[in-house]
C-alpha cells in the first residue's frame, strides 16, 4: 500500500512539471485597444488653449477654445433660470474633412473634474479621428473649470438654491446646445455626431 501511495505521488509530481512550463509559455498578455493619453498632450497649457472671452488660439495647434453663451436652467421659466454663464469647448481642427464632406463630429462629453483632464487623458478620439476626418470637441462640465455659474465657485456653491443647478439632466443639456451651435456655427448641419465619455461622462447622452 506505501509502495502504491509513493508511485502515486511521484505520477503527480511529474504530471505537474510537464504541465507548468506549458501553461507558462500560453499565459499571454493582452494587447486590445486602451484609452490611453495621446502623446501629443503633455498639458493643455502646452497647445495655446487659455482663457479669453470668445476663442483662442495659437499659430502652432489646430485647437481652438471658444465660450458658449449658455442658460442655466434648462427646465424652468423662473426669473433666475435665464441667467447665463460661459461655457468652455475646445475644438481640434487637424484632422476634419469639412462640412461638405459630411465628415463626423466626435463630442466628448466633460466629466466631473476640468476639461483639462479630459484633454490629456483621452487619447481614443485622436487615434480614430484621422481615419475618418473627424472634428473633435471637448465640451467642459458646468460647475468645473472655467464653466462655472455665478462668476466663481464660492458663488455657485453659496446655498443649496444655487446647487440646484448642478445636476447631470442640466448637464446633458448643456451639450445639446453646445452641438447645435457648432454644427450651425460650422455649417455642418448634416455631420453626424458621436458622443464620447468615459465614467460619469459616458453615462449617459445628449438629445441631439
Amino acid at each position: 500500500m506505501d509502495t502504491f501511495i509513493l508511485l502515486s505521488c511521484l505520477l503527480i509530481q511529474c504530471f505537474l512539471m510537464i504541465i507548468t512550463p506549458t501553461m507558462s509559455q500560453q499565459s499571454i498578455p493582452f494587447e486590445g485597444p486602451r484609452l490611453s493619453a495621446h502623446p501629443e498632450f503633455k498639458s493643455v497649457s502646452d497647445h495655446g488653449i487659455k482663457a479669453s472671452s470668445t476663442s483662442t488660439s495659437s499659430s502652432n495647434t489646430k485647437f481652438r477654445t471658444y465660450y458658449y453663451k449658455q442658460t442655466l436652467d434648462h427646465f424652468n421659466y423662473r426669473p433666475d433660470s435665464f441667467i447665463t454663464f460661459n461655457h468652455r469647448y475646445v475644438i481640434d481642427f487637424q484632422y476634419w474633412g469639412g462640412a461638405k464632406t459630411d465628415a463626423p463630429i466626435f463630442v466628448n462629453l466633460g466629466a466631473e473634474a476640468p476639461l483639462e483632464l479630459d484633454m490629456k487623458a483621452i487619447g481614443f478620439l485622436h487615434e480614430q479621428a484621422p481615419k475618418l476626418k473627424a472634428l473633435i470637441v471637448f465640451i467642459e462640465h458646468r460647475y468645473y473649470g472655467q464653466s462655472v455659474p455665478f462668476g466663481s465657485r464660492q458663488e455657485a456653491f453659496m446655498n443649496a438654491s444655487r446647487l440646484g443647478y448642478f445636476t447631470s439632466t442640466q448637464a446633458l443639456a448643456d451639450y445639446a446646445e453646445v452641438i447645435l451651435h457648432v454644427k450651425k456655427m460650422l455649417m455642418a448641419e448634416r455631420s453626424p455626431v458621436v458622443v464620447f465619455g468615459a465614467s460619469y461622462g459616458g453615462s449617459k447622452y445628449p438629445a441631439s
